[in-house]
C-alpha cells in the first residue's frame, strides 16, 4: 500500500516553522499508525532542494516533470492529481496539512474503492455547470457531488487512473480559455472542481460509494457542517479533532507565534506519547 505526499513550487516558499512540522508530523505520524505503506514525496527540483534536510522522513522521493499545459496559476494544486496518477493503487494523497494519529483501519477505510476526507454541499459556492463546462468535454455526467480531498483513498488502479485522467483533461481543456474572470473573483473555484467535484462526478458516473472520514455534510462558502443523508462517513465532526487535523483555512493563522506554538506543542505531544524522535 502507498502513501503520497506532493508539492510543486508555484510562487516563493513561505512556509512558517509550524507549517514544516505539521508536514513532518503528517508523514511520521502517518508511517507510526500504518506501518503497511509504503511512503512517497512527489515534488519538482525547487521543492526538492528546499525540503532536502526533511526528505528522509519517506520512503521514496521523486523529482517530477509536472505537465506545463496546464495553467499552473489557476490550477495551483495540480500536481496533487499528477502525483497520484505516478503512484500505484492501493493508494491515498494526504495534503501537507493533514496529520492522522489514531488508526481508523478498524472502521474498515482501505477497503472501500474511494476514500476522501468529507462530503460537500456544491449548490452555493462552487462553479455552474456553463462556466465549469465551457469548451470542455469529458466523458463524466456533472451532477453536483463534490468531496473535500485534503485526504483520498484508492483502492485500484482503475478508479484511481479514471479520476486522474479525468481531473488532468479537464485542466489541460479549461487552460486553453481565459479563466481569469472568474479566477480573478475567487482563485479557489477553478481548482476545486478540477479537484473536489470530479472527484465526486468520477465516483457518481462509476457507481462507487466514497466512504468519508467526517459523517456530516460541509456547506462549502458558507462554512460549518449539517447532517447528512448519506450515512457512510465514520466519525462525527465535533469528534474529529480526537482523530486527525486539517489544518485548511487555519493555515492563516500560523502567522501568530501563538497559534504555532499551540500548533508545535500538540505534535510534540503526539510524539512523545508515541516515542517519535525527529530532530
Amino acid at each position: 500500500m502507498n502513501a503520497v505526499w506532493s508539492y510543486e513550487k508555484i510562487n516563493d516558499f513561505n512556509f512558517t516553522p509550524a507549517e514544516i512540522d505539521v508536514f513532518i508530523a503528517s508523514v511520521l505520524l502517518w508511517k507510526h499508525t500504518y506501518p503497511q505503506f509504503k511512503t512517497h514525496f512527489v515534488c519538482d527540483s525547487a521543492t526538492k532542494k528546499y525540503f532536502k534536510k526533511h526528505l528522509g522522513i519517506f520512503d521514496e522521493v521523486i523529482e517530477y516533470k509536472f505537465n506545463k499545459n496546464i495553467n499552473r496559476k489557476v490550477f495551483w494544486a495540480a500536481s496533487k492529481i499528477e502525483a497520484l496518477k505516478c503512484i500505484p493503487a492501493p493508494v491515498c494523497h494526504i495534503d501537507l496539512d493533514f496529520y492522522n494519529w489514531i488508526n481508523l483501519e478498524p472502521f474498515g477505510i482501505f477497503d472501500y474503492d474511494m476514500v476522501a476526507a468529507f462530503e460537500e454541499e456544491t449548490k452555493n459556492f462552487y462553479l455552474k455547470k456553463e462556466d465549469a463546462m465551457r469548451g470542455v468535454k469529458l466523458d463524466v455526467d456533472i451532477t453536483g457531488a463534490a468531496y473535500n480531498t485534503s485526504f483520498m483513498f484508492f483502492k485500484t488502479n482503475d478508479i484511481k487512473n479514471k479520476f486522474c485522467l479525468t481531473s488532468i483533461s479537464y485542466m489541460i481543456q479549461a487552460s486553453k480559455r481565459d479563466l481569469y474572470p472568474i479566477f480573478n473573483s475567487n482563485k479557489s473555484l477553478y481548482m476545486i472542481f478540477a479537484e473536489q467535484q470530479l472527484f465526486g462526478e468520477v465516483a457518481v458516473n462509476n457507481n462507487v460509494n466514497v466512504k468519508t472520514l467526517v459523517k456530516e455534510l460541509f456547506l462549502a462558502g458558507g462554512g460549518g457542517y449539517i447532517p447528512n443523508n448519506n450515512e457512510n462517513g465514520i466519525l462525527k465532526e465535533k469528534y474529529t479533532h480526537h482523530f486527525l487535523v486539517h489544518l485548511g483555512e487555519y493555515k492563516k493563522n500560523l502567522k501568530d507565534i501563538e497559534v504555532q506554538k499551540r500548533v508545535r506543542n500538540h505534535i510534540n505531544k503526539l510524539f512523545l506519547e508515541r516515542k517519535i524522535v525527529y530532530s
